[in-house]
Parts: C-alpha cells; sequence; structure tokens
C-alpha cells in the first residue's frame, strides 16, 4: 500500500472509534482528511488500547501506523465459520480489504462482544452487509479517494500505450520480431 492509503486507514479507524467511542471531531474538509498528519492519531479511549483485527493483510507501514497511534493490531485472516461464531467480538474494529466478506451474521455475532467499527481499506463496500451492521450499531467506513493518484497514474499509463502502439510491439517483440516504426505511434508520426 502506499503511503496515502497507509493513512488513510489510520484515519478512517482513528475517527471511526473515536465517533463510536462519543468523542467529538473537528469537523475536516474532504481533501484535507486525507493529508498526513504531523503526528500519529492516537485510536485509545481511556488510556485502553483499542484492539483492531487487520483480515486481508496490510503493508508493514499501515500497521505500524495503527500501533503508533495506541491500538493493539492484530493480522490474521478469518474463516466464514469462524466470523460466524463471534471472532469479532475480541476486537473494537476490523480492517478487511476484498478478500473477507462480513455477512450480517458475522456482524451481529461481533456486535455482541466489542465490534463498533468495520473499516474497508478500498473503495467499495460490495463485500460488507452494510444494512446488517447499521442494524446491529456496526459503523462502516472505507477510503475512497485513496487509490485516485494510482488510478489516474496507471489511465495516464494506458494511454500512453495504447498511442504509441506497445502492445502490438511488445507481442511482435515476444516473437523474435523489431516493430520499431509501428510502435512510435500516433502521436510521434508527424515529428522526425
Amino acid at each position: 500500500l502506499g503511503r496515502s492509503m497507509i493513512m488513510c486507514v489510520s484515519h478512517m479507524i482513528s475517527a471511526a472509534l473515536a465517533l463510536a467511542a462519543g468523542l467529538s471531531l473537528p469537523v475536516v474538509g474532504r481533501a484535507r482528511a486525507f493529508r498526513t498528519p504531523s503526528r500519529p492519531i492516537s485510536i485509545s479511549n481511556s488510556g485502553a488500547a483499542q484492539r483492531v483485527l487487520v483480515t486481508d493483510g496490510l503493508a508493514p507501514a499501515a500497521l505500524d501506523a495503527l500501533a503508533a497511534g495506541g491500538a493493539d493490531v492484530t493480522s490474521r485472516s478469518l474463516t466464514e465459520d469462524e466470523l460466524c461464531a463471534g471472532a469479532l467480538a475480541a476486537y473494537d474494529a476490523v480492517i478487511i480489504r476484498s478478500a473477507t466478506t462480513l455477512r450480517a451474521d458475522a456482524l451481529s455475532a461481533g456486535a455482541a462482544g466489542r465490534l463498533r467499527v468495520v473499516g474497508r481499506a478500498g473503495v467499495g463496500v460490495d463485500n460488507i452487509d452494510v444494512a446488517g451492521a447499521h442494524a446491529s450499531g456496526v459503523t462502516v467506513v472505507n477510503t475512497p479517494s485513496a487509490s485516485t493518484a494510482s488510478v489516474v497514474e496507471m489511465t495516464l499509463a494506458l494511454l500512453f500505450a495504447a498511442a504509441r502502439n506497445l502492445p502490438a510491439a511488445d507481442r511482435g517483440l515476444r516473437s523474435g520480431e523489431w516493430l520499431k516504426p509501428p510502435a512510435r505511434g500516433e502521436i510521434t508520426r508527424d515529428y522526425p
């Protein structure tokens, strides 16, 4: 994960746990919400470390950022049976990516214990039963703008690759043929 995603996850969980604990937070503009803080954000409540489970893995720097903020972080995968049996009840928050699916029964079982926040480290929440979470009193948050820079970079790279006919040149080179003229593309054809 990039630094912006790490900080988004840290902000997301910090804010959600603070809200779940009934603390008031200053209103921050959308653009500022994902900027790197000058110091780690504390996510402890009354001196007790919040327990955070990361089920789909995060970069070590993201785990370190959560721990630096005061969280007791556990990183491990859970089976569907473990989720439904209430494994989430031992944690205040769970951070998932796309590999974990959280159904209403798993969320309800978790909310019977400590679970108050589900954080999706990514854009969509299609793998979370949001209605089931809300019915159980669990807050669902995500990081919708964390991957924006990566998406823009990939889009531009693919546009340039298409403009320069790089896919055809790559296929030719892999078959032993050097296709330099077609790889000049449309943008540079009129230039010497």
